[in-house]
């Protein structure tokens, strides 16, 4: 999680360089900050998947992960994952994005239309690191 924290800083800064650039050199101060901003995004989605599979080896014993990762090979085109007959995963991944991010999911709220952005690349995170905890069987070698 220093990787990120330390991403989170380059980013900050690169965008308060953006913010403060004249015209001539905000395209390559925004081109550096949208690398940087994929880069934090791909660590965060890493890590996150990581801390997925902690909560989850923590919450289930050996031999309900053995099930888990035997029932998603058998059904590798469902989105849906077994470890949902064990324990509410969702849970899990919540407590893994509050671990990692130091914050909790924005979720879309009508009433302030502000949220949707927020939580639309929430909810990819999420979605992302979830598929790749499950493609990864949970970091687990059985």
């Amino acid at each position: 999680m220093d990787r990120i924290k330390q991403l989170q800083k380059e980013v900050n800064q690169l965008q308060k360089s953006y913010d403060n650039s004249v015209t001539r050199s905000v395209y390559h101060i925004g081109k550096r900050l949208r690398a940087k901003q994929e880069e934090l995004k791909e660590a965060t989605i890493v890590e996150l998947s990581k801390e997925f599979a902690k909560v989850l080896k923590s919450w289930l014993s050996r031999a309900q992960i053995a099930e888990v990762i035997a029932t998603n090979a058998e059904d590798i085109k469902n989105d849906m994952c077994a470890s949902h007959n064990f324990c509410d995963a969702n849970m899990a991944m919540n407590e893994a994005f509050e671990t990692v991010l130091e914050r909790e999911i924005v979720f879309y709220n009508s009433d302030d239309p502000e949220t949707e952005d927020q939580y639309n690349a929430d909810a990819d995170l999420w979605s992302k690191a979830w598929k790749l905890a499950k493609e990864n069987q949970f970091y687990i070698t059985l």
